[in-house]
């Protein structure tokens, strides 16, 4: 078994009281689609030693570094990407040589890491970087996410995430750093409603456009969550200009043209390790209970809850009858963070395998991701024929982890931190499962002079629409008139308006300038994946690109007085742990300041079917789970005298149901039952149900309905129409009354 630090990277070390990182402060600004941030990390040395400070932190999945910069001493040094090998040997020489070398590296899955080296005591110093990020419209918002800590992840972070062993992080439960965050959005989002879900925030409208900046002390202890409704964005196109080509960014927002498929096989799986306790569990259940109010009575469904193990609650899919619907919420009701740890890998191979699936079923994933094993998942999901919507909460959930999971598997991702709405995320995957996709997407290229691009880079398997797709394409020639996103049997969405005559050029503004240039270096680092080892070396050198083969570096040259003499001593810079981890403290929403733009609500789906359905207490729904789900008989009579008839468990039951109801009528029932000597806990059920004013028939055919259900299945063509029949004049009254006799009995 691996040491527990190896697990979950949680420790607790001396000397945190006075860290080296003193302050994080971000400034970003949104220019249409394209975010554009700075971030400057300020480290101060307040020991009395030489040290070699390494800070691992999260970056956004698909953010593109564009520039490094060190300022120690006075004295501001720009960094240069160079190759790994080459990186790390000037690193470890200037470390020799007593100068302080700093580097940026890729860590894994969506984690960078920085290197201070010979930071002498009483010195300060800067490490600044800055990075671009394509910003897309989902489902009529955009959602600006900056990922502040690394939580705390399952699995070995070495051998299973691929870290050098100085890489990876450590969480600290005393560790605090003060964060500040300003961002500005330009004119193209007057009028929108803007939100921040995760910090009390203050909104300003400026000459440019409107800003927002963090109205409190805040602190890398949880994702800073911004939403703006775009719901005026359609499909656009931008040209820019780059050496010896033109560069065109096609950004698509598809519609629904397609009928909504008729009926949905989706398997709920839900993470209940140790990790999710508190916050994330809280809005683990607020998720599935509006998963149940989505489900229609032609869906079917499974839910399996997972830690160590995977537990399934039916055995193979069951239709979205009341009767399920009701065991589906009493599930819920009983679901805690207790499973242990987070063996999603094995859970999602026993979700696949689930019995009942046609062609293709659907997993709605429930999960912080604070996994490392990440590779085998996708490799598991690519191959199977299910597709994986992932529902990320917590306050710093895994975003690349997920998100890669979703699009290995052709699903989609949300994410959902505390102070978010819960059942707006489920609506909005709800649409996407129920739509048919457009696949096998394609770009037309239209026009006069219609050449094929030298390149295309990010062009997705399938879409969903309502979210955007953004792809790039190089041309070393004429660039065609007009670019169109085409499925297989035809459904076409063109990019609104022509592309500009001629790029964007240095004759720009300097802000559209700066953009330009950042678009190029980003079409650049889109086009890394579709290249052989060689060819992705060589252009990210070219384009200053931070990739697994590519470094950012600065040397700040010591003068021979000011060299470092003593052997540095390792500091690892802890990350602070997210807030409401592992039930360790919530992480409360705090209301922002009114902004001064309306504020909307996201409407739920028109067409949304809302159920009323029992909930039946936990501790009652587990007696029932006990006594289904195991494949012993009924214990038999002991002593001296055995019965003279044994007693009849609830596989004979249920079986002398589905004979006797295959009839088409249920009088009777009570007798063909009785006649085989239900044990006592039946009879006991009947009691109560009984007491609530039920006949005989009809209370056995509720409890062998029940029964059936938690098997995943039913009663029979002939069995469900009388069950359907039969069971709709019982009360919302009596239902309530039933099921909690049913598990108070029942065990």
């Amino acid at each position: 078994m691996s040491h527990p630090d190896s697990l979950i990277g949680l420790r607790h070390r001396e000397g945190q009281a006075t860290p080296v990182l003193q302050h994080v402060t971000m400034n970003a600004r949104l220019e249409g689609l394209l975010l554009d941030a700075t971030v400057r990390q300020r480290y101060r040395n307040t020991t009395d030693k030489t040290l070699e400070v390494v800070y691992t932190f999260p970056l956004n999945e698909g953010a593109v570094l564009l520039g490094f910069k060190v300022t120690l001493g006075g004295r501001v040094s720009e960094g240069r990407v160079i190759e790994k090998v080459e990186a790390e040997h000037r690193y470890e020489q200037a470390m020799d040589e007593g100068d302080a070398p700093v580097m940026l590296q890729r860590a894994g899955d969506g984690l960078f890491t920085a290197n201070l080296g010979n930071f002498k005591p009483g010195e300060e110093a800067v490490i600044e970087y800055r990075f671009g990020h394509l910003q897309a419209v989902e489902q009529g918002r955009v959602r600006l996410c900056v990922p502040t800590t690394v939580a705390p992840r399952y699995g070995h972070a070495v051998t299973q995430g691929q870290l050098q062993p100085h890489q990876v992080p450590e969480a600290s439960l005393v560790a605090e750093y003060p964060f500040e965050l300003t961002l500005e959005l330009d004119a193209s989002w007057n009028g929108s409603a803007l939100h921040c879900a995760t910090h009390r925030a203050a909104f300003a409208m400026t000459e440019a456009g409107a800003r927002l900046t963090l109205a409190e002390r805040a602190w890398l202890d949880r994702d800073v969550v911004v939403t703006v409704d775009a719901p005026s964005f359609v499909s656009s196109v931008r040209r820019v200009a780059d050496v010896g080509q033109q560069v065109v960014l096609a950004s698509f927002l598809p519609t629904q043209t397609r009928p909504p498929r008729a009926s949905i096989d989706l398997k709920l799986l839900v993470d209940c390790s140790g990790s999710m306790a508190g916050d994330s569990m809280n809005s683990a259940r607020v998720a599935l209970k509006r998963v149940v109010q989505q489900l229609r009575a032609e869906d079917r469904f499974s839910y399996t809850r997972f830690g160590t193990t995977a537990r399934h609650g039916f055995q193979r899919l069951a239709v979205a009858k009341p009767h399920h619907l009701a065991m589906l919420q009493a599930m819920i009701d009983t679901t805690q963070a207790d499973l242990g740890g987070t063996e999603m890998l094995s859970a999602l191979q026993a979700t696949i395998a689930l019995r009942g699936t046609q062609e293709q079923a659907d997993i709605l994933l429930i999960t912080d991701g604070e996994v490392w094993n990440a590779e085998p998942m996708m490799e598991a999901a690519a191959a199977s024929r299910h597709r994986i919507f992932a529902v990320g909460v917590g306050a710093a959930p895994a975003h690349s982890l997920l998100q890669r999971l979703a699009e290995a598997s052709g699903g989609a991702c949300e994410f959902a931190t505390p102070g978010e709405s819960l059942e707006a995320a489920v609506d909005r995957m709800f649409t996407r499962i129920r739509q048919q996709p457009l696949g096998r997407v394609r770009l037309q290229w239209r026009g006069a002079e219609a050449h094929a691009p030298a390149w295309v880079a990010g062009l997705p398997g399938q879409v969903f629409a309502g979210d955007m797709v953004h792809v790039f394409a190089g041309f070393e020639g004429a660039v065609p008139a007009e670019v169109a996103l085409v499925a297989e049997d035809g459904d076409t969405f063109v990019a609104q308006g022509s592309l500009p005559a001629s790029a964007e050029h240095q004759a720009a503004p300097e802000s559209a300038q700066a953009g330009a240039a950042s678009l190029a270096r980003m079409a650049a680092s889109a086009r890394l994946g579709g290249l052989d080892d060689e060819q992705a070396l060589a252009l990210a050198l070219r384009y200053q690109l931070l990739t697994d083969r590519t470094h950012f570096l600065v040397v700040h040259e010591r003068s021979d007085a000011d060299k470092a003499t003593d052997l540095a001593e390792l500091h690892t810079v802890a990350s602070m742990l997210a807030a409401g981890w592992g039930g360790m403290g919530e992480a409360a929403a705090a209301a922002g300041m009114p902004p001064p733009m309306a504020m909307l609500a996201v409407p739920a789906p028109a067409d949304m079917r809302r159920r009323s359905v029992a909930a039946v207490p936990g501790a009652m729904f587990k007696k029932l789970a006990d006594m289904v789900s195991s494949d012993a008989p009924a214990e038999r009579g002991r002593g001296v005298i055995a019965r003279a008839q044994p007693t009849a468990d609830a596989d004979a039951v249920l079986q002398a149901a589905l004979h006797h109801l295959a009839t088409g009528r249920h009088d009777g029932l009570a007798a063909a039952i009785e006649a085989l000597n239900p044990d006592d806990s039946m009879r006991q059920a009947l009691s109560r149900l009984s007491s609530l004013g039920l006949d005989a028939d009809t209370a056995w055919l509720l409890l062998v309905h029940w029964l059936a259900g938690y098997r995943g299945g039913d009663l029979g063509d002939e069995g469900e129409s009388v069950a359907e029949r039969v069971l709709s004049s019982v009360s919302a009254e009596q239902w309530r009354g039933a099921l909690e006799a049913l598990v108070d009995s029942l065990g």
